[in-house]
């Protein structure tokens, strides 16, 4: 799956490592439980790929949903 975030998303996250980690895991946590069927899930943003939404955690690659209990 890929989940595209806005531009306005990016450009306003404004937290440090611990904050980018509860916001990419909170939204894993919420694809897998709400599409099931989605095991991976590539986050990209304004339809371009990113490397990193606050540069603590790689966004290069898809993320195993598994990985965010």
């Amino acid at each position: 799956m890929t989940l595209d975030l806005s531009r306005a998303f990016r450009q306003r996250f404004r937290g440090g490592s611990s904050a980018e980690y509860l916001a990419i895991a909170s939204l894993m946590r919420t694809i897998g439980a709400n599409v099931p069927e989605a095991k991976r899930v590539l986050i990209i943003c304004a339809g371009r790929p990113i490397a990193t939404l606050g540069g603590h955690l790689p966004l290069d690659r898809a993320l195993e949903i598994s990985d965010w209990p």
